[in-house]
């Protein structure tokens, strides 16, 4: 937690003035789909911490990860002829490419949907009243109400007006994007089954 690559979790502007999480005198948190699986590490040296679990339709996140898997290989086609060399001596991460072909298919993006659904969802359980869930789309229909419950759980100082506010900017037009695009209805229907498991 001291190294310099905690500034991608603190920003420049805290990192400079507290170096690590651990000095932080105000309450602070972080948003990393990937904390799903290595949430256990996290609370080892966080026990205190609370956990926030704000879930999406799983065919808007197959159809997100898609658009961000294509945009990738397009910017990679683009790279790849003036940077050959490269190509063949920087060490390969793992997954990288062929995560990104996984996730240009829905099937494959919705997949990983359900399985962090799964694991998510299990750790809400075990954590009991330190967790709490929100479906993403009942949050953009009653911002006001899901602030103040997030407000109360993290027990901030945040007031009603302020909270009013903050409302006021969310774009509620984003829930069940997919309801607009004829081959994401077919795919949706495709899944009903097991969007069903996840009260979808």
């Amino acid at each position: 937690m001291k190294i310099p690559r905690v500034v991608s979790y603190l920003g420049w502007g805290k990192y400079l003035r507290y170096r690590t999480p651990a000095n932080l005198d105000i309450p602070w948190g972080w948003k990393d789909p990937r904390n799903t699986f290595i949430l256990p590490i996290w609370l080892d040296l966080f026990p205190d911490a609370k956990v926030i679990h704000i879930y999406r339709n799983g065919v808007d996140v197959a159809n997100s990860l898609k658009v961000r898997a294509e945009k990738s290989l397009q910017i990679s086609k683009a790279l790849y002829p003036r940077r050959k060399q490269l190509y063949w001596i920087r060490p390969k991460k793992r997954g990288g490419f062929t995560d990104t072909l996984r996730y240009i298919d829905l099937e494959g993006g919705f997949s990983l949907w359900e399985s962090y659904l799964h694991e998510a969802q299990s750790h809400v359980k075990a954590l009991g009243t330190r967790a709490i869930e929100l479906k993403y789309e009942n949050f953009l229909v009653e911002p006001y109400v899901s602030l103040r419950q997030l407000r109360d759980f993290c027990g901030l100082g945040a007031s009603n007006e302020q909270i009013l506010e903050v409302a006021g900017r969310v774009k509620k037009g984003r829930a069940y994007a997919y309801r607009t695009r004829p081959e994401l209805q077919a795919f949706a229907e495709q899944v009903a089954g097991r969007m069903k498991v996840f009260g979808y």
